[in-house]
């Protein structure tokens, strides 16, 4: 059992072992992953902060360029360019982790939102979860078939 699956921000990576997230869905990644802890979420804080700084950079150029040209359509390029750079920065705000599988508590899913829900215990021992939003419905089909006994309809 090896899968894939994309969600909004990311990629869930399923193996015989746990369950991954990452931003690429390389497996190559997985290795150097660790369980969720507080380390984890700093660096998922740290990486959405310079995506913000980055877009709010771009916002700011193109108001400032967009009031010395006195073009109204410098505007909508700059804001253009902000929102393509947005969509480019948003995977690198995913939390990269692993939660094996003897950790995980629960599975919820809403089909007609595809959003899953993954209760787990982190690496600190403590209940914790994460939602996966948008996700590739063939994901929910494969959690049913292969994780059935986890699983509650939200």
């Amino acid at each position: 059992m090896k899968d894939y699956f994309k969600y909004e921000k990311g990629y869930l990576l399923i193996n015989e072992e746990a369950f991954f997230l990452t931003s690429s869905g390389n497996w190559s990644e997985t290795h150097q992953l660790q369980e969720k802890g507080h380390y984890e979420v700093q660096q998922q804080a740290n990486r959405s902060f310079k995506a913000f700084v980055w877009v709010g950079l771009l916002v700011l150029a193109s108001l400032f360029i967009s009031f010395k040209s006195q073009s109204q359509y410098s505007l909508f390029v700059g804001l253009g360019l902000a929102l393509t750079v947005w969509r480019y920065l948003i995977t690198d705000t995913a939390l990269r982790c692993k939660i094996p599988f003897e950790k995980v508590i629960q599975l919820k899913f809403n089909e007609i939102q595809k959003e899953v829900e993954l209760h787990f215990r982190n690496a600190n021992q403590e209940e914790d979860r994460i939602f996966l939003k948008k996700i590739d419905p063939k994901a929910i089909l494969f959690l049913k078939v292969h994780f059935d006994y986890l699983i509650h309809v939200a």
